[in-house]
């Protein structure tokens, strides 16, 4: 009765080894999207940066004018972006915009008011 109990609870944990792999093809999409998101990342993080950067570099009245340019250059990006995701229908395409328009939203023009705001004073 044991040796049977045993043998099944082995074939059972055999049967969960089994379930619990990966296919290949699926972690390949998954570590394509991973890496496609870590190559978008990096272009974020070295744009941050820059512009980092030029605010030390940069004269006040120049960077604040940079900032314009980059937040419409940022507008028109994210546009393309939404339009080929819609065309393409492609939730993904979708998604990568609306991350580049919290970008523009949250730091260029953060940057732009607290600029225009400390050159008042």
């Amino acid at each position: 009765m044991k040796r049977e109990q045993k043998k099944n609870i082995e074939n059972i944990e055999k049967l969960i080894q089994e379930k619990k792999k990966i296919p290949k093809n699926v972690k390949d999409k998954i570590n394509a999207r991973v890496f496609e998101n870590m190559v978008f990342a990096a272009i974020i993080l070295v744009y941050i940066v820059a512009l980092n950067i030029g605010m030390g570099n940069i004269p006040t009245d120049t960077y604040i004018m940079d900032l314009k340019v980059f937040s419409i250059l940022l507008l028109v990006v994210s546009i393309i972006i939404f339009e080929l995701g819609y065309k393409k229908d492609n939730a993904l395409l979708w998604l990568h915009g609306v991350e580049v328009l919290v970008i523009r939203n949250f730091y260029i023009i953060f940057n732009l008011f607290l600029f225009n705001v400390l050159c008042n004073l």
